[in-house]
């Protein structure tokens, strides 16, 4: 039966041998692997919970979605290696060498960073929450103090940029850019302390715009505008706490009007009215409340009234 044997990174010394020839997924909770080789060494989902690896060698390991909890990594070489999904929580990473690891997804949530060396590393969508640091921890540019600071750049895999904004001491602030693949703006957002706040603008792949509007504290508020890839206005009204609300009005993309009536606080309410791209009435009508409410009539394309029926609270009674 085959064996795998971990040794000590300066004598060869074997400090553990574990039967089989793969380490994806074992089971050495607790182990004591102090100043262990294990660069390069796969060790996806393995659990090392507890485990003693003060001042192991793990350059370029892989160790995806492994569990790590409260794991002991005090002086552990770990640049470039893969602990994307992995879980630290409480691990203690003091003065450890994370130099450009991918720690995306990973939870460090309450880990010992002080004096760890995080330069370059991937910290998107990881969990600092409580991380323990000081003057001597290095942590990536954009990052201060565990908190995102400073511009944030994102890329598609092309190498075409993607997005790009300022964070302040972990919260979105001021303009924020996306980019379609092929390089077209897609979208521009204000935000302030992470909220959307100010203008929002959105453009499909070829340029074109199709949404203009204003947040404020996160909620849509003012006068909202909705194109055709054309360029046409296709809709436009009002928005108060992020329900439409007032007058709103439709379009056919050749200008033709095709429908108007009111909001309340997200309800149709009033008379609405719509016509056919011919410029002839389709339909009139009253709601309270969402709800159709009293006489409702109906014309064809001719202009000839075709049907009237009565509602009371959205049922027909007539």
């Amino acid at each position: 039966m085959s064996s795998l044997q971990i040794k000590h990174k300066n004598n060869e010394d074997i400090l553990l041998e574990l039967s089989g020839s793969t380490l994806e997924e074992v089971n050495l909770t607790g182990a004591d692997l102090r100043n262990a080789d294990l660069n390069s060494w796969i060790l996806k989902g393995a659990f090392l919970a507890r485990a003693h690896m003060e001042g192991a060698q793990l350059k370029e390991a892989s160790l995806q979605s492994a569990s790590l909890i409260e794991a002991k990594l005090a002086g552990a070489d770990l640049k470039e290696a893969d602990l994307s999904q992995a879980d630290l929580r409480a691990a203690d990473l003091e003065g450890a060498q994370l130099e450009g690891a991918n720690l995306r997804g990973a939870n460090l949530s309450d880990a010992n960073l002080r004096g760890a060396n995080l330069r370059n590393a991937k910290l998107i969508d990881t969990d600092l929450t409580e991380v323990d640091y000081d003057d001597k921890t290095v942590w990536p540019d954009g990052y201060e103090n565990g908190q995102l600071h400073g511009v944030w750049r994102g890329w598609y895999p092309d190498g075409q940029k993607a997005v790009e904004g300022r964070y302040v001491h972990g919260e979105k602030n001021g303009l924020w850019t996306a980019w379609h693949r092929n390089g077209q703006k897609k979208r521009e957002c204000e935000y302030n302390n992470s909220q959307k706040h100010g203008v929002w603008r959105e453009w499909d792949e070829k340029g074109n715009r199709l949404v203009e509007g204003h947040f404020e504290n996160g909620t849509k508020n003012g006068v909202w505008k909705y194109f055709y890839p054309s360029g046409k206005l296709q809709r436009q009204g009002e928005f108060l706490n992020s329900k439409e609300h007032g007058h709103w009005v439709t379009w056919y993309e050749d200008g033709q009007i095709a429908g108007e009536g009111n909001y309340h606080e997200g309800w149709k309410d009033g008379v609405w009215l719509n016509w056919y791209s011919n410029g002839v009435k389709h339909r009139e009508g009253h709601y309270t409340q969402g709800r159709k409410d009293g006489e409702w009539s109906k014309w064809d394309e001719e202009g000839t009234l075709v049907e009237k029926q009565t509602f009371v609270n959205g049922q027909r009674t007539a």
